[in-house]
């Protein structure tokens, strides 16, 4: 059976204490995964509109260049780059 975006089935539920900053980081990354939005700063747009009164939700330096990083990360993998294996020491 094939699943798409609009099957009532696929629901995110996201519950926390304020929904701001960190809940926004979380969403706008899930958003840029499943491909809703192809850049970050869309990504991020949509959620501050979507979420804030005055459109400032997400807006942390440090937030925002965390999801530009896995922007990063996304777009490399997603490019059918795969991980390669390594070895971690320490």
């Amino acid at each position: 059976m094939v699943r798409r975006r609009q099957d009532m089935e696929n629901v995110v539920v996201v519950h926390c204490k304020a929904g701001m900053a960190r809940t926004g980081l979380m969403i706008s990354s899930i958003l840029l995964y499943l491909k809703f939005f192809p850049i970050a700063e869309e990504s991020m747009d949509y959620y501050n509109q979507r979420r804030c009164v005055d459109g400032k939700g997400l807006g942390l330096p440090s937030q925002i260049r965390y999801v530009k990083y896995f922007e990063g990360i996304v777009t490399y993998f997603h490019g059918q780059n795969q991980p390669a294996a390594g070895v971690l020491t320490g």
